[in-house]
């Protein structure tokens, strides 16, 4: 999804490519690094808790993002927020489901969980590619998407 967004931020905001990339790279980072973390929350408070806050961080961020006008507001909503929600809610929750929830098969399920997410990426992303126009920009784009996240 940044490389789509990519050059509707640059042209709305006037924002350099390397600024954008930058944040786009924190928030990547956050996503890799929450993993451990994750896995222990999920261990100490629980899969409904963890996933219910990490949904409402998500949801939060992405229901800001309309609003934002600088830059250091995108780096806290999409760099921040929205890496450590998505990093919270990654591979290591499948994972932990899978191991919790099914005592046979768990390698078939890992598959199938890490198989939907590529599905939805090859499903959503010319999605987002198609309404994300230069005549549009990305900002009515992002707008119909925090509903989903509580859904």
């Amino acid at each position: 999804m940044p490389g789509i967004l990519m050059l509707p931020l640059a042209d709305e905001f006037q924002w350099s490519r390397s600024a954008i990339s930058s944040v786009m790279s924190v928030g990547i980072f956050l996503y890799g690094m929450m993993g451990p973390f994750a896995a222990s929350l999920l261990q100490k408070y629980g899969i409904r808790r963890v996933t219910v806050i990490s949904l409402s961080l998500l949801a939060a961020s992405l229901a800001l993002t309309p609003l934002m006008q600088t830059l250091w507001q995108f780096e806290l909503l999409w760099g921040l927020l929205s890496g450590l929600a998505t990093g919270m809610m990654a591979n290591v929750l499948g994972v932990t489901v899978a191991g919790n929830w099914f005592k046979e098969r768990r390698g078939l399920v890992v598959g199938i969980l890490t198989a939907s997410a590529a599905s939805g990426q090859l499903i959503f992303l010319p999605m987002l590619a198609n309404i994300t126009s230069p005549r549009v920009g990305a900002m009515p784009s992002l707008s119909p998407r925090p509903p989903f996240c509580l859904s």
